[in-house]
């Protein structure tokens, strides 16, 4: 009886922690419409700033950001052109990324809420340049 307990708990909890984590979405390029085709490296950082991120690296048609959300991290890489731009998952800490052999990727469900708000926002910012 009781090993019966222990093995309904542990079938419990791999259910409710494995509920937490989704496939790992990857928009891939975005191309955008703008007003200014030279202010996408401004319009990106403003849309990091305003979501919280870190800028933590630069390079012509790349930036590198973080987001520290209590004990998680996240880490990205936005490539970028005068017409679109790509956000790529880099790394993250305490976010439950795993990649299956059959190449899946899994992450905490929330990452993949920050990155379509972000990409909204990217979008967003985009359309006010001047």
């Amino acid at each position: 009886m009781k090993t019966g307990v222990k093995i309904s708990l542990a079938l419990m909890m791999l259910t409710l922690t494995s509920c937490k984590t989704a496939m790992l979405v990857k928009p891939g390029r975005m191309t955008v419409v703008m007003k200014n085709p030279d202010q996408m490296a401004s319009s990106i950082k403003q849309a990091l700033r305003s979501r919280r991120w870190i800028i933590s690296k630069e390079e012509p048609g790349t930036i590198y950001a973080k987001l520290l959300v209590r004990s998680h991290m996240a880490e990205i890489k936005i490539d970028y052109d005068d017409k679109s731009f790509d956000i790529q998952y880099v790394n993250s800490h305490n976010l439950k990324y795993k990649k299956k052999p059959d190449g899946t990727e899994y992450i905490h469900r929330h990452y993949n809420s920050w990155i379509q708000n972000l990409t909204n926002d990217i979008y967003t910012y985009t359309s006010q340049e001047e």
